[in-house]
């Protein structure tokens, strides 16, 4: 067991669901950070009750939004891109870098948000593992045989948002390297 008696599931199951709040909340950081250099412009509002949404309902909102226009966004930022390059008009060459840009951040929301889909079945596959008294043991076998959560796994131990925001405790961070 780990961490004051506390079982070695429930570590893990605590990890996972901070790195998966992480995750998403770099992702809304993106979203707004692209709002606050003004490549992305939000208009309009929400119809909620009793009021208005928060920060992060809107924040989903829009995430979910682009996620779901992203091939069309690709296409016409692409298009728009591949006109302009080589242009000598200096607000051309802004609109493409700012575009360029703008693509870069959708496909880090997506990575973002398409890493953080893969948690809640990784929180019930150790959860399942309830015998188990170490976590490094729980991580290696859920994520042994699963490209994902590799990929996850490497993603967030190289991650300078999880160093520098803490996400992980040292100990915390020797389990997962454990896993790898």
């Amino acid at each position: 067991m780990a961490r004051d008696d506390t079982p070695a599931w429930m570590v893990c199951v605590d990890m996972l669901n901070k790195a998966k709040v992480e995750l998403i909340t770099e992702a809304m950081d993106t979203l707004n950070n692209e709002i606050s250099e003004k490549r992305i412009e939000v208009n309009g509002s929400l119809i909620t009750l009793p009021d208005r949404p928060n920060d992060a309902d809107r924040d989903m909102f829009i995430i979910t939004t682009m996620l779901e226009r992203a091939p069309q966004i690709r296409e016409r930022y692409g298009s728009f891109i591949e006109s302009g390059e080589g242009s000598d008009d200096p607000n051309v060459v802004l609109q493409v870098e700012r575009a360029r840009k703008f693509l870069l951040a959708l496909e880090q929301i997506e990575t973002l948000m398409r890493y953080s889909t893969y948690f809640d079945e990784w929180m019930h596959d150790a959860s399942l593992l309830a015998n188990i008294k170490e976590p490094e043991e729980i991580f290696r076998k859920t994520v042994s045989h699963n490209k994902e959560r590799s990929e996850i796994l490497r993603f967030m131990l190289g991650s300078k948002t999880f160093v520098k925001e803490e996400i992980f405790t040292e100990e915390e961070r020797k389990f997962l390297q454990a896993a790898i």
